[in-house]
């Protein structure tokens, strides 16, 4: 046998080992890790969240098209990870790599943001192997829809605020019910900059609209607004209420 075919066959070898190795012990790291949570997460969203959160909400995760939640794989993860690597970017190239991948896994990560407020319950102990095992369990028995509904209602929106609506009465002094796309756009930013505080609205006005504009761009994009609504929408004031910069979280309504 030549030596480039011995070569050939060893990384065939390794190949086959590395993928039967994976194929046994990632359903064992899943099967474990949901062991170190008491509970999985429960939809019990009774507070009805409007579309335009859910159209909102997917275009800040960078979702294209409609709603959608894929299982987790083992190939979906390392991907995901490989996104999230590219946030140490800076810049327009930070965002703009950054969305180009998370487009393909907008829902998982949805799913990771919720099965990180779900493990947090639990203590630090309970540790990462938890958080994408429960992702991976949403990933698989929830729709998109629920995820992002869970997501609205439980979600950290910053200042203390958890939840679309004591976001929507604590920024806007409005309750979601009656948010506007404008509205929706600022908070579904909010939420995954929640302790940002070049992302405040009350300190950085500007910033905060740039963010805002952004999600309504999106959202026209995956055909949640026309046209002319999100002319409309892009054209509306920034609506937070009156408070003054401050370092401190503003008293809650």
């Amino acid at each position: 046998m030549r030596r480039n075919e011995r070569y050939v066959l060893f990384v065939l070898g390794v190949a086959v080992a590395v993928a039967v190795a994976g194929a046994l012990l990632l359903p064992g790291f899943y099967f474990v890790g949901l062991t170190l949570v008491p509970e999985k997460p429960q939809a019990t969203t009774f507070l009805s969240i409007p579309e335009v959160v859910r159209a909102a909400l997917w275009a800040d995760l960078s979702g294209d098209g409609p709603i959608r939640l894929k299982p987790i794989t083992p190939w979906s993860f390392v991907q995901l990870r490989i996104c999230r690597a590219l946030a140490s970017r800076s810049g327009q190239a930070k965002r703009e790599a950054k969305e180009a991948c998370l487009r393909q896994h907008a829902g998982i990560v949805a799913a990771d943001d919720l099965a990180k407020i779900h493990v947090a319950k639990y203590g630090f102990a309970v540790g990462g192997l938890a958080q994408v095992a429960t992702a991976a369990w949403v990933t698989r028995n929830w729709t998109g829809k629920m995820t992002l509904d869970e997501l609205a209602s439980q979600g950290d929106f910053g200042h203390g605020w958890r939840g679309i609506d004591q976001a929507a009465l604590g920024y806007l002094g409005k309750h979601a019910d009656i948010l506007a796309a404008a509205d929706a756009a600022l908070l579904a930013a909010l939420i995954r900059r929640p302790q940002a505080a070049d992302h405040d609205p009350w300190c950085r006005p500007t910033e905060a609209l740039d963010l805002r504009n952004h999600v309504l761009r999106r959202m026209e994009e995956n055909g949640a607004l026309t046209k002319e609504a999100l002319s409309s929408a892009l054209q509306a004031p920034l609506g937070i209420l009156d408070r003054r910069c401050a370092q401190a979280a503003p008293a809650r309504d």
